[in-house]
């Protein structure tokens, strides 16, 4: 019973990683990939105040798109997670909340950041690179 126990919490933790990683992935992919980069800089991260907001564009962008596919493919899994939450938290507070958006317009922020948390919380589980490069951990 315990090993599919372990396997059933291995094979949810692959899932987890899978819609998070990739999920959030496709938003980063199309800021960098789509031509939205400059906009994003301008109309989204220049607002809050961050200095050369081209370069925290890239930054966030970065998180979503290499920080996604790195937590999907489990690898260096925890340490993705923490850029990937702070980005989430920074979309969820600074602009989402702050401005008093509506649940429905918030919502997809705050599952990636509770996505990353749990990750960045749980680990990769069994079913990731972080596995077969670093083994088990007790």
């Amino acid at each position: 019973m315990g090993s599919w126990r372990s396997l059933g919490g291995n094979i949810g933790l692959l899932i987890l990683r899978a819609g998070v990683g990739l999920g959030i992935a496709t938003h980063g992919y199309d800021k960098f990939f789509g031509g939205h980069i400059a906009d994003f800089a301008k109309f989204a991260v220049e607002p809050m105040g961050f200095p050369v907001p081209l370069l925290f564009a890239y930054l966030s962008a970065s998180a979503e798109f290499a920080g996604g596919l790195f937590i999907a493919a489990g690898l260096l899994t925890r340490l993705a997670a923490i850029p990937l939450a702070f980005n989430m938290g920074v979309a969820l507070f600074m602009v989402h909340i702050k401005h008093g958006d509506p649940f429905g317009k918030m919502e997809l922020a705050a599952v990636y950041l509770v996505g990353a948390v749990a990750v960045l919380l749980l680990g990769p589980g069994g079913l990731s690179i972080d596995r077969v490069i670093f083994g088990k951990k007790s």
